[in-house]
């Protein structure tokens, strides 16, 4: 497997990704290129027509592949054919040297990905779901075994003075009992040894789900602290065909009663499912997700200990005011707070299912502060004469509007309020825990209803992301 690495929303052409991919089989690469463009995880980008192409129009070719770029929307590996991607983040400074050295980022990452997507149980939004959950079933599996071992199921052997319990019954039935002093004593003891039955055609075929995974990825196990494991010869078909395997596993499975049994054999029953599609034809698999930016904004919100879901009972604020014109003892959490938008026609008056949400809103008594953070991912840049990558105006109104939304809360209880956007950095070295100022954004007709400027904080992405996975350990 040839171990390509992309960064996500990089412009390449469409000759810098056929040259990346080295193929002289233009058939072969369309294809592939088509597979990850249906799976939404590449993107081709046509220019915009300049005013004088559109007066004339009639003369314009647009050649499907080479005009515009691509970029690939998406974090984390694929695999397609023999070729596995890795996909940096849009902030790496420089991808090459993280690749080439240890690769600490790109595995931090993707335990990072791992982690958000198996604590809110999703993975990539594919057109294809059986795919897009296929190869971190994959790594599911090789986990699994490392931890555990193979599939195993005891096999009762009889033997004679054994290490195993003694079978009385059979002992007095069948050994010589010498008598003495009235009692009887046996020389010989028949034992029930319990031992792992190596021929199990169950643990053999798991045996072979390992051994076949490890040869498809052999290339990539590092990057999942995964060392290659080739335990057997046998192949899959040397079972029979596709049903009669699933028969056998189906079998087990409904006289099996041990959870971490039963999850192991349902996934390699699922493995046995896509493994002949897999087979016979070009798929591309995926460990990553195409919205990087949720999985920031959940890593911020874990970060800054976020209070929105606390039980307001809890955070011990004041929820009314001394002539009772404001009262809060209704709400049960602080999102309960934030007002929703009614919609009203004549006499009708209805509320409106959703509102106002922000990743992180933590409460500081000892600084007595709301302090509100929303997690953004982008690059902000800023020069003499312009601002690139910024979030936009929508971004900024939202911000402000987070501060307004609990107003009369903080004026109830004479806190103050700070609110900030923050994005990662990488290798921020200057961050000790606590992130860096980095800019400030402010409507001045915002500000003269007294409401704060927006700060952007950046982290240092590698420390936050250290900070988020041991927090949810």
């Amino acid at each position: 497997m040839r171990i390509l690495r992309f960064q996500e929303l990089k412009h390449i052409s469409y000759d810098d990704l056929k040259y990346a991919f080295k193929y002289s089989n233009i058939e072969n690469f369309d294809e592939i290129i088509n597979k990850l463009q249906i799976a939404n995880v590449l993107k081709h980008i046509f220019p915009k027509p300049r005013l004088d192409d559109l007066n004339v129009a009639e003369n314009i070719t647009i050649n499907l592949r080479q005009d515009g770029y691509f970029t690939f929307k998406f974090v984390g590996l694929i695999t397609i054919g023999n070729y596995c991607l890795i996909v940096y983040p849009k902030y790496i400074k420089n991808i090459d040297n993280d690749f080439l050295n240890e690769k600490k980022k790109i595995k931090q990452i993707i335990q990072v990905i791992d982690k958000y997507q198996s604590i809110n149980s999703i993975y990539l939004d594919s057109n294809n779901q059986a795919y897009s959950s296929m190869l971190p079933l994959m790594i599911k599996i090789l986990s699994s075994y490392f931890h555990y071992g193979l599939y195993w199921t005891n096999q009762s052997i009889i033997e004679e003075n054994g290490e195993g319990n003694i079978l009385w019954e059979q002992t007095i039935n069948q050994s010589t009992a010498y008598i003495i002093k009235n009692r009887p004593y046996y020389l010989n003891l028949y034992t029930n040894n319990q031992k792992i039955n190596e021929m199990d055609i169950i643990r053999r075929i798991h045996a072979v789900v390992i051994t076949d995974i490890c040869s498809k990825l052999h290339d990539v196990l590092n990057i999942f602290d995964l060392s290659e494991s080739i335990l057997t010869t046998e192949v899959i078909s040397d079972f029979g065909d596709e049903d009669y395997i699933e028969y056998l596993l189906n079998k087990e499975l409904n006289n099996q009663f041990i959870t971490y049994k039963k999850s192991v054999l349902n996934d390699i029953l699922q493995y046995i499912k896509y493994l002949q599609k897999m087979n016979s034809d070009i798929q591309p698999l995926f460990y990553g997700t195409t919205s990087f930016n949720l999985v920031w904004e959940k890593v911020c919100q874990t970060l800054y200990h976020d209070d929105l879901s606390r039980n307001i009972n809890e955070l011990h604020l004041k929820l009314r005011d001394d002539d009772e014109k404001i009262n809060y003892e209704g709400a049960r959490t602080l999102k309960d707070i934030v007002e929703k938008p009614i919609w009203s026609q004549e006499d009708l008056e209805v509320y409106a299912t959703k509102t106002l949400e922000l990743d992180a809103l933590r409460v500081n008594h000892s600084e007595k502060c709301f302090e509100i953070y929303d997690g953004k991912y982008y690059q902000i840049e800023i020069n003499d004469n312009k601002v690139s990558g910024q979030p936009g105006i929508e971004d900024i109104t939202k911000q402000y509007l987070y501060q307004l939304a609990f107003s009369k809360l903080a004026k109830i209880n004479n806190f103050v309020f700070s609110n900030s956007f923050v994005i990662p950095v990488d290798e921020l070295l200057e961050d000790s825990g606590l992130g860096v100022p980095y800019a400030m954004a402010s409507l001045d007709m915002l500000n003269e209803l007294k409401l704060n400027k927006i700060k952007v904080i950046a982290r240092d992405a590698q420390k936050s992301f250290a900070d988020y996975l041991q927090s949810i350990n």
